[in-house]
């Protein structure tokens, strides 16, 4: 019976996080992550990196090395490069608002 009761507990607890994390409204909502929104105007969600919007690469020279010392974004992010090679992680599937 308690085994019951403390997976009945460990499941609301994970329901509520999970609820919370699809549905946020700020950053503080989000555990180590950024609340984002969906281009289609749907829920927010927690986007689980927290390079989304930071400067990036994905160009190495030849010994291995991003180009201008920028790391790639990694996670669900794409790093959207100029020219120069020089970029921003973006996630295709988010409003930024502009």
């Amino acid at each position: 019976m308690k085994s019951n009761i403390a997976l009945f507990l460990i499941i609301s607890i994970l329901f509520i996080s999970i609820s919370n994390a699809l549905n946020c409204q700020k950053k503080e909502d989000c555990i180590e992550s950024n609340c984002v929104k969906l281009a289609d105007g749907g829920l927010n969600f927690c986007l689980l990196s927290s390079k989304l919007g930071l400067p990036c690469s994905t160009k190495v020279d030849e010994n291995g090395v991003y180009v201008n010392g920028l790391p790639p974004c990694g996670g669900s992010l794409k790093c959207i490069e100029n020219e120069t090679g020089k970029g921003k992680c973006e996630d295709l599937l988010v409003f930024d608002g502009n």
